[in-house]
């Protein structure tokens, strides 16, 4: 086991900073994955920009909509405004579904057109929400196997992975690390 240890620290910033046990000043055995370099592979930005476009054009109703169900919390102690959020869901409920379910993009060719109702049978059609989703899925999942690739070249395959939390204590104001999904993708 000696000589095969790699301690990682996941953080804010840093998602994960791994250092071989037997790195030093002079020969420094680093890894660094940083949240801003897990955006760039799940695209994360690019999907969240292409929904904010689609919802600009759709206009300000379904902003509206959406903004007035997140005004309110659907998990009420208050038997009361628990009411009033269904009632208030009730009315934008018919708006908020035409507008996930009927919006799809056509691939005809290399441009991509964006469409409220579904095109003819000859080009091929996706609502536009469940692609970006599956996309977003599919590229996670691509960016975790691809982390594990890294650090299996950069450490070996029989590194033997030593998780702890040494950063600093302070957690307010800042995200969430991923701390068990981390332990479970390391342990493939």
């Amino acid at each position: 086991m000696a000589g095969r240890c790699v301690l990682i620290d996941p953080g804010r910033r840093d998602l994960l900073f791994a250092m071989h046990e037997d790195s030093s000043i002079e020969k420094k055995r680093l890894y660094r994955y940083t949240r801003n370099q897990q955006r760039k592979e799940t695209r994360v930005t690019r999907f969240k920009r292409i929904l904010e476009k689609v919802k600009k054009a759709d206009a300000e109703d379904i902003a509206e909509a959406e903004r007035s169900l997140g005004a309110g919390s659907c998990v009420k102690p208050d038997l009361k405004l628990f009411k009033e959020y269904l009632v208030a869901r009730a009315q934008v409920a018919n708006k908020l579904t035409r507008f996930y379910n009927e919006t799809y993009t056509v691939h005809p060719t290399s441009t991509h057109k964006i469409h409220k109702r579904k095109p003819k049978a000859e080009v091929r059609a996706f609502p536009l929400h469940r692609k970006l989703r599956l996309s977003a899925y599919v590229n996670q999942k691509q960016a975790d196997q691809r982390l594990i690739n890294k650090l299996q070249k950069e450490f070996g395959p029989n590194a033997v992975i030593v998780i702890g939390d040494w950063s600093a204590p302070m957690n307010r104001f800042h995200e969430p690390i991923r701390g068990k999904s981390w332990r479970t993708l390391l342990k493939r």
